[in-house]
C-alpha cells in the first residue's frame, strides 16, 4: 500500500458537522467530519492519550471533536485544545496532537492526502478528466460503491486490462475476437497513461434488451479509451458505440488494507437518459463487478509480484506494465507501507501515517510514523 497519495475516503454526503465518520484506509482508522464552514476534515482516529477512538466522540459545533474515551478535544489541525480531566486552565502539552491530512472534494467524493509531501510535490488529482459528470443536461449519472476482499493493485490492473473481457465478461466480451489492438501509450498529466483501442463489439444477443434496440446487429467496432491515474488509484474508461452512443466510467480504489479494497464509481451515459433506465445500468455494473471479482480473487499470488520477471507480461499488457513501473518507482521512493512490520510492532504502539505538519515540525509527536519497505527520503 502506498502513502503520499490521494485516496477517496467517502462520499461527500456521508461527511457532516453533526456526527463523525470513521473510515479505514491503508490499514489505519481515520475520522472525518465537517467544520461549521462546511470544510471536510480528516484526522488520525487514534487519540495520543490512551489510544481511544476519536471518532466515537462528539463534535462541539465549532469545528472541534472530543475523543470518545476521555473527551480530549482536537481542532481541525489535530492539536489538542482541551483536556477535561485537568481542567480548563491547564497548559496543553505540545505532544498532545494527532495527524491532520489535506482534504479536497471532487465528483462528490472526499479525497484525503495520506502523506507528508508538500502541496507542490503531491500527485495531481484528475479533476479535469470527467467533465461529463457535471453536464447533467447531456449525461445521465449513476453511482455505486463496492467492497472487495482483493488486493488494490491487482484490482486496478484488472480494470486496465483489455484482454480479459473476451473471457470474463458475458455482456461485452467476445471470445471469437480476443486479439488486443496494440497502440502507442500516451502519458497523461496524472501519473498514468492512456490507451485508445478498437475492439470487435459483442454479439447482438449478448447486450441488454434496451441497448439491443439502439444498435444494429451488424455494426462497426467499439472504441475503448482507458486512462490510468496515480491519485486515487483511479481510472477512466470511455466506450463509444455506433451512433456516438457513449458511456464513461470513472472509478477510484481505496486500499482498506492489503487484502481489502473499497471501490467508488460513477458511470455516465448519453443514451436512455430517463431515470427508469438507471436500475438496468446498475445491474449491468453489478454483473461486471461480480465477474471481475471472481477472476481477481482467484489469481496467485494475491499481491502484485515485486519484479517484472516473476510473471510473463506480454505486449497486450501495455497499461498493466506501465502501471507496475509507476508502482515500483513509488515503492523505491519509500512510499510503500511495510504492513507486516506494522502489524507486528503495532500490537504495542500505534503508528501513524505522517502528515504535512509532521514534516514541518518532526519533533514532539506521540505516535511514530508507519514503517516503510524502503528508507524514507531525507
Amino acid at each position: 500500500m502506498l502513502m503520499n497519495n490521494w485516496y477517496v475516503a467517502a462520499k461527500s454526503h456521508e461527511v457532516n458537522a453533526e456526527k463523525p465518520l470513521i473510515v479505514r484506509m491503508l490499514g489505519q482508522n481515520f475520522v472525518l467530519f465537517r467544520t461549521p464552514e462546511n470544510k471536510a476534515v480528516c484526522l488520525t482516529n487514534t487519540c495520543c492519550h490512551r489510544g481511544g477512538s476519536i471518532g466515537r466522540g462528539e463534535l462541539d459545533g465549532s469545528g472541534r471533536i472530543a475523543c470518545g474515551y476521555h473527551g480530549w478535544k482536537f481542532n481541525p489541525q489535530g492539536q489538542c485544545v482541551e483536556i477535561p480531566a485537568l481542567g480548563k486552565d491547564t497548559a496543553i502539552p505540545r505532544r498532545a496532537r494527532v495527524d491532520s491530512y489535506p482534504v479536497e472534494e471532487h465528483f462528490d467524493w472526499v479525497w484525503v492526502f495520506l502523506g507528508d509531501l508538500e502541496e507542490k510535490e503531491r500527485p495531481a488529482i484528475p479533476t479535469t478528466v470527467f467533465p461529463e459528470y457535471h453536464d447533467k443536461e447531456n449525461w445521465r449519472v449513476v453511482s455505486i460503491e463496492f467492497d472487495a476482499d482483493v488486493n488494490w493493485a491487482r484490482g486496478h490492473e484488472n480494470s486496465l486490462d483489455s484482454a480479459h473481457p473476451a473471457f470474463v465478461h458475458s455482456r461485452f466480451g467476445r471470445r471469437s475476437a480476443p486479439k488486443v489492438q496494440i497502440v502507442p501509450l500516451v502519458e497523461n498529466a496524472f501519473g498514468g497513461h492512456n490507451a485508445t483501442r478498437e475492439r470487435v463489439p459483442p454479439k447482438h444477443k449478448q447486450v441488454s434488451k434496451d441497448i439491443a434496440r439502439l444498435v444494429s446487429k451488424k455494426r462497426g467496432n467499439t472504441i475503448a479509451s482507458t486512462d490510468s491515474y496515480l491519485a486515487g488509484i483511479s481510472h477512466r474508461i470511455d466506450i463509444t458505440r455506433e451512433g456516438n452512443i457513449r458511456q464513461v466510467t470513472v472509478s477510484a480504489r481505496t486500499p482498506v488494507d492489503p487484502c481489502n479494497t473499497r471501490i467508488f464509481m460513477h458511470q455516465v451515459r448519453n443514451y436512455l437518459m430517463e431515470e427508469e433506465h438507471d436500475e438496468a445500468r446498475l445491474d449491468g455494473i453489478r454483473l461486471a463487478f461480480r465477474e471481475d471479482y471472481e477472476a481477481v480473487a482467484s489469481v496467485e499470488p494475491k499481491f502484485v509480484p515485486r519484479s517484472m520477471a516473476h510473471q510473463l507480461l506480454v505486449e497486450s499488457d501495455q497499461l498493466e506494465t506501465a502501471f507496475r513501473r509507476v508502482l515500483f518507482e513509488k515503492v523505491k521512493a519509500g512510499w510503500e507501507i511495510d504492513f507486516e512490520k506494522l502489524e507486528r510492532d503495532g500490537r504495542y504502539r500505534h503508528f501513524s501515517i505522517p502528515s504535512p505538519a509532521r514534516r514541518k515540525d518532526p519533533k514532539n509527536w506521540v505516535h511514530p510514523v508507519v514503517p516503510t519497505t524502503f528508507p524514507r527520503p531525507d
